[in-house]
């Protein structure tokens, strides 16, 4: 009796299929022992739902010295879902006529929700054989063994230098830190499953190395991780290189966080009114002067004088859409050494009642705006 099994994986909407390279093993030597001819091993990762399609061709030889008895030979086929579901699973025995026959057993494994883990697929013939030079009758069987694994879920990236929204100075050295991993798996009744694992790793720089803080301006520093089912993950962070680090501290007498000396006050647990696009920050009378500072520090964190503070006016038609801003004035705040800090004092005699923002431009490129009412 042989036996030849067929297995073909097919990828649910691909339309491909991938035919497996066949491994051959026998079972016993006798004249007429069992072969099974079938893959064997493990057949690799995939990330989506698949069908494996199995056809079994089969030659019986006469069973007529067994005595042409009820059916005696079968084949077994069946599969275990991952072991992270060990409900999921699927099996038939066909049994195999005593007459001397020849056929084709086909049947279809659907794997489309089985979850993540390992699929174990076996097929098993049993048969009535005649040793050689012994009596009549024995059983022999042959086994075809093989596994997929099913992995959906993407790797897990961390990047920890650079931070989001970084800066550093101009040449200063800044190694990158991150870490790239696929997902350990889960704790099951016989220990820890583990995941396909990573295949490939790549970024910006490597880990390690240090980032390109040759060019003033923004930066971006990426990873990408790819596991050994197909799975990807890509993270980005941005950072910026400006001349010189700086700290922006607000020391308007409006409170421990306010640029201006006068401000709305909002309860803790209530919003601050919009108007437009912007919160409303404060309300003036035409002709008031509006005031405000603010410290700029280098390393090692005192203030300096030598940076710089440019303040910007806009006029502002919130009820435009989108609104529209026109620019009225422009001038470097002036600093105070004896205070230690740059003060803003804006002169709104000659301006009409309305919408504005004031806007402070700062050596490291940001910004901070401040929508202002006049009445």
């Amino acid at each position: 009796m042989c036996i030849k099994t067929i297995w073909k994986r097919f990828a649910i909407g691909f339309g491909v299929a991938v035919s497996l390279a066949a491994a051959t093993g026998t079972l016993g030597l006798a004249e007429d022992s069992i072969e099974m001819i079938s893959p064997s091993g493990f057949m690799g990762w995939f990330n989506a739902p698949f069908v494996i399609e199995l056809v079994v061709e089969y030659q019986l030889d006469s069973p007529a010295e067994c005595g042409g008895a009820s059916p005696q030979n079968y084949v077994e086929l069946w599969a275990y879902g991952p072991r992270s579901h060990l409900g999921d699973q699927w099996g038939e025995v066909v049994y195999l006529g005593p007459d001397p026959c020849a056929g084709t057993i086909s049947r279809s494994i659907h794997i489309d929700s089985w979850g993540e883990g390992l699929i174990d697929v076996r097929s098993r013939l049993k048969g009535f054989v005649s040793p050689s030079g012994g009596a009549c009758c024995g059983y022999d069987e042959s086994f075809a063994d093989f596994s997929y694994g099913i992995d959906y879920t993407e790797p897990v990236i961390e990047i920890t230098v650079p931070q989001v929204g970084a800066k550093y100075a101009l040449g200063e050295e800044v190694l990158a830190d991150f870490t790239a991993e696929d997902p350990p798996g889960w704790k099951i009744a016989n220990g820890w499953y583990w995941l396909s694992g990573l295949d490939k790793v790549t970024s910006t720089v490597p880990n390690g190395q240090p980032l390109d803080t040759s060019q003033l301006g923004a930066h971006a520093f990426t990873v990408t991780a790819t596991d050994n089912a197909g799975n990807r993950t890509t993270a980005t962070v941005n950072y910026s290189v400006v001349a010189v680090p700086i700290t922006i501290v607000p020391t308007g007498d409006a409170g421990p966080e306010a640029f201006l000396d006068t401000v709305i006050e909002v309860p803790e647990d209530e919003d601050p009114p919009m108007a437009g696009d912007l919160p409303l920050v404060a309300t003036h009378a035409v002709g008031d002067v509006i005031t405000g500072s603010c410290q700029v520090l280098y390393e090692p964190g005192y203030p300096i004088g030598g940076s710089f503070v440019h303040v910007y006016v806009y006029s502002v038609d919130i009820d435009a859409l989108p609104e529209v801003l026109e620019l009225l004035n422009h001038w470097m705040a002036p600093y105070s050494v004896t205070e230690r800090e740059y003060q803003i004092a804006w002169e709104t005699e000659d301006l009409a009642p309305g919408y504005y923002d004031l806007v402070l431009y700062f050596e490291d490129a940001s910004t901070v705006t401040f929508r202002i009412q006049l009445t």
